[in-house]
């Protein structure tokens, strides 16, 4: 199962670091793009896109360490390359950092993950619907734009 799993992570990561070559330097922006990556991703390879969404969610308890371990890696790599240099600016002042990315993440995070059990059985994965999920994805960062930037940066 381990082995499966590392191959698996190995063509998640492969993946996202091909789409994710040239970061905006936005945080919202870059997060829009992870999510867009992420669904590109998910009508590709929705197998080891599923086992990789499922075993991180639902830890089976007799690999749970080894499970935790990557999924620590996991995090540690993508926050590193992630959140490293991006611009914060446009943030209002009145929130903290880490709570703005916090939510960032959940929303999108969510949204991906509905789309996802959304087309999971349609024929070609959602891949005609594309257009409508970017649209989607972009009106709920619109969203949170307004709700967590300076006004005069929305």
């Amino acid at each position: 199962m381990l082995t499966v799993l590392d191959q698996s992570l190995d063509v998640f990561d492969q993946y996202l670091e091909n789409e994710m070559k040239e970061l905006p330097q936005e945080l919202l922006t870059r997060y829009l793009a992870l999510s867009k990556a992420k669904v590109k991703m998910f009508m590709e390879y929705p197998m080891i896109y599923k086992l990789v969404s499922d075993v991180f969610r639902d830890v089976p308890e007799e690999l749970g360490e080894e499970i935790v371990i990557r999924q620590r890696r996991m995090q540690a790599r993508y926050a590193a390359t992630f959140l490293e240099d991006a611009d914060y600016s446009a943030f209002s002042s009145e929130f903290k950092r880490e709570k703005v990315v916090q939510l960032i993440h959940s929303v999108l995070d969510q949204l991906t993950h509905r789309f996802m059990e959304q087309f999971k059985h349609a024929p070609d994965r959602g891949l005609s619907e594309l257009p409508n999920i970017i649209r989607e994805f972009e009106e709920y960062t619109d969203m949170l734009k307004k709700g967590i930037y300076k006004n005069d940066s929305r």
